[in-house]
This record gives C-alpha cells, structure tokens and sequence, in this order.
C-alpha cells in the first residue's frame, strides 16, 4: 500500500511536536535564586520555559489617568492577621464602594492551577527562607489585571475571581450578578460535580490537574513551574492533552458566567471608591500601579508582627517556609515587612500625600479617629453606614468611670494580649530578628 508524502510529513511532524513537548517537560531553566541546595532531597525547583515576556491572557494596560476623575482608587496594603477584616470595614460598609478583597490570590489560582489560599510568605519566600524570583509573567498578570479591577474593566479578568463568592467578590456589588451566574451555571458539570453549580465552580475544574498540580504554592515549586508552562500553552491555544479536559472546563465556566458581567461591571462603574485589598502585593508592584496611575492612593496597614505571628499559630494559619513554627514565622515576616516598608518609605517621598500607615493597635484603641484620619487621607466624605459601625465600634468601647463619667476603656491590654502568651525566650528571638522592623514601626522591645 502506498503511502502519500503528506501522510508521512504529517506523522513526522506529530512525533516531533510530541517529542519536543516531553522534552520541554523534562529540562527546564532554573531559577537564578533558586539554585542552592535545599533541605530537600532532590529538590531544584526550575522556572517556566515558556517566553514569560508574553503572556497569554493578559488585559491592555489602562490609563486610568484619563478616567473618571470623581472615583477614588485605593491599594489596602496589609498582611494576613494584621486586623484587615475588621479595619476593611471602613470600606466595605459604604454602598457606594467596590471592595476586592485579596484578588491576587485568584490571580496566582489561574497561572499555576492551584487552590485559593496560598500564604503570602511562602508567594514571597522560597523553602530556604530567601526572596523567591517572580516569574515576568506572574508580575505582569498581577499589576495588569489589578488595573483592570480599579477600572471596572471585568472582560479579561480571570475567572478563579469572577466565580468566587467566598471572599473575593464585593459584598454589596454582587446582588444581581450572584444569582445570574448560579442560573447561568446550572449546566455547568465539573468533573467533581456533576449535578452543575457549586460556590467555587472555578475551583472545581482545578480537580481534573490536582494528580499534576500542587494544590498550594508550597508543596512543589518544580511541579508548579511545569503547571505554570501547561497553563500558558492552553491561553494559547495549543492544548497539552494532559490538561485538555481542565482547558475545557474553564472555558466552559467563563463562556457562561460572562454573561452575567454587563451586571456586575454596571455595579461597579457606579461606585465612586473602589479598593482592592491584598496582603500578597510586592513592593515593585505597587510603585508600578502608583507611578501609571495618578490619582491612586495607598493605605498601608501592619500590626506588631510578634502579635500577628502569635495569631496565625493560634488560628492554624502559619506558612509552609516557616515549618509550622511561629518564631520562625515572625522572623520571615519581619522580614518581608523591612522590604516593604523600604518601599514605601521611598514611595512616600516620590508620592507626597499619597499614601497612609495605620497601625492595628490605633485602630483598636480609638477607631473613630483612626476612621476619620483615613476618609480624611482619601479625601472623601464618610457615608452614614460607615458612621453608624464606627460609632456601634465606639460604643463597645465606652464604660462608666468611679464618678458617673463615661470614659473610653484602655485597649492597650487587648491589642497587646500576645505579650502574656510570648514566652521571654522567644520574644527575645524575635526582637534581634526583628529590631530595624519594631523601631521603624515604633513599637517597643520589650524583653
């Protein structure tokens, strides 16, 4: 039986694609900072092949100098267990205000293919407790697709935040949106949820990789990086038949729940304050959306980081890097906050009166002012919902003196109850780690 030429060119040309696709699995660049030995046996976490300076996906750059100039846009720059739940009030209280809370963690779900909940320490620290190297692409994503959340510009947002409704999503935004992405998901069947919708649908496509993906940023760095690359190929339309269905399933889920953004981003445009809140921002990153766009602001909230260390044990919540050892913890974070505060100590003179510090402990001791100082820095009027929750907050804090007088209680006791539980020998640990942190930040050594 003969055989055509074309016939046998394009078998050759399917075993080539096949054999550089196995080989571009197998050898891959490592990372620069990577490269020393961890204590791991076998570990060399390697970068994605692919050309990161093209990213698939990514929305245009907006100017957002050219838009609305009665919007007002604000970074809320924290750390996990800082008090940014309760503090994040301010802004999520008022009607008039889109409040992103933590995007960026949607954002590192969809390059990688993991779960929702990577700990910030380990998105900044790789396993030998040093800086980790941020792919160009990774960087990219993050700063282009918060600009396209401070603009309202939902169209190539990534749906790992689209469709989570736990804690990502506004509160007050999403009234219309929600129900109309449940009813346009309906015949939506992940592959591990076959009866349709469920509140992280996104989610539920990542179930079809989870054998080559780790669920978080520190389980395999290497096997991260390869997902990285596979991911990418599916932007681009190549579909590595490993993550075909997966490729499917997202596609799927986005062509539906697109229907419903008209809802949402008329929600959005309509507000005249929209925050994005994120403990996993990098320095170079906000001095980036600060410099392309003017009118942005930056609230920069921190807390003692021994009482934030001491807090994310107790709840359960410490970093992989820091091998479930809170010492450990607060000398990472102690770390990551010196790099940040050098940051913005240069922002602040680049950017006069353009960004704010507040500490946990003030907010505690006197929410009310602190409230007021930051609807001050913004430049904003403080609408009635605010108001009516800053006074139930100053409320709880009132108590009756020896002689009748209303007085305010001293939170002193409450926001530093970590001291009591600390004991000396690790507080002390803590302080030589963590000294230049404390003393910027004015709170005391205490030994």
């Amino acid at each position: 039986m003969k055989v055509g030429l074309s016939t046998v060119a394009l078998w050759v040309a399917l075993l080539l694609g096949v054999h550089i696709l196995l080989a571009d699995w197998q050898n891959q660049t490592p990372y620069p900072s990577d490269r020393r030995r961890v204590n791991r046996p076998g570990f060399a976490p390697r970068a994605p092949t692919k050309n990161t300076a093209l990213c698939q996906g990514l929305p245009r750059p907006r100017d957002m100098n050219n838009s609305s100039q009665n919007v007002t846009r604000v970074l809320f720059m924290t750390y996990s267990r800082a008090g940014a739940s309760m503090v994040g009030q301010l802004f999520d209280k008022d009607l008039n205000t889109t409040y992103w809370s933590e995007p960026v963690d949607g954002i590192l779900s969809d390059l990688y293919g993991t779960y929702h909940g990577w700990h910030p320490l380990d998105v900044f620290t790789n396993q030998e407790g040093l800086p980790r190297r941020v792919p160009h692409c990774e960087d990219e994503s993050i700063v282009q697709h918060l600009s396209s959340l401070l603009a309202c510009d939902l169209n190539e947002i990534p749906i790992d935040i689209l469709t989570a409704t736990d804690a990502i999503l506004p509160t007050w935004k999403t009234k219309f949106y929600m129900p109309c992405l449940r009813q346009m998901l309906v015949d939506v069947k992940p592959h591990n949820n076959p009866t349709g919708y469920s509140a992280n649908v996104a989610l539920a496509c990542k179930e079809l990789i989870v054998q080559h993906c780790p669920k978080t940023f520190s389980y395999s760095q290497q096997a991260l990086y390869n997902c990285f690359d596979k991911i990418q190929d599916l932007k681009g339309k190549m579909q590595f038949f490993l993550f075909f269905e997966y490729g499917k399933c997202i596609a799927s889920v986005t062509h539906y729940s697109k229907k419903c953004l008209p809802l949402f981003k008329k929600e959005c445009t309509s507000s005249d304050m929209i925050v994005v809140k994120s403990s996993r921002l990098r320095g170079e990153q906000v001095a980036r959306l600060m410099h392309e766009h003017q009118n942005l602001k930056v609230v920069y909230l921190v807390r003692d980081p021994r009482g934030i260390a001491l807090s994310r044990e107790k709840m359960g919540s410490l970093s992989g890097v820091s091998q479930d050892n809170y010492v450990n913890e607060a000398a990472l974070l102690c770390q990551r906050m010196h790099y940040d505060l050098t940051h913005l100590e240069i922002l602040k003179h680049r950017y006069p009166n353009r960004i704010i510090r507040l500490t946990y402990e003030e907010f505690l001791q006197n929410p009310g002012q602190s409230g007021t100082n930051v609807y001050s820095f913004l430049e904003k009027e403080m609408s009635s919902k605010v108001k009516g929750w800053l006074d139930f907050k100053m409320d709880q804090l009132k108590e009756e003196g020896p002689l009748g007088e209303v007085t305010l209680k001293n939170m002193t006791s409450m926001s530093f109850k970590w001291r009591r539980q600390m004991p000396s020998s690790d507080n002390d640990y803590i302080i030589r780690k963590c000294s230049h942190v404390l003393s910027a930040l004015g709170y005391p050594l205490l030994k």
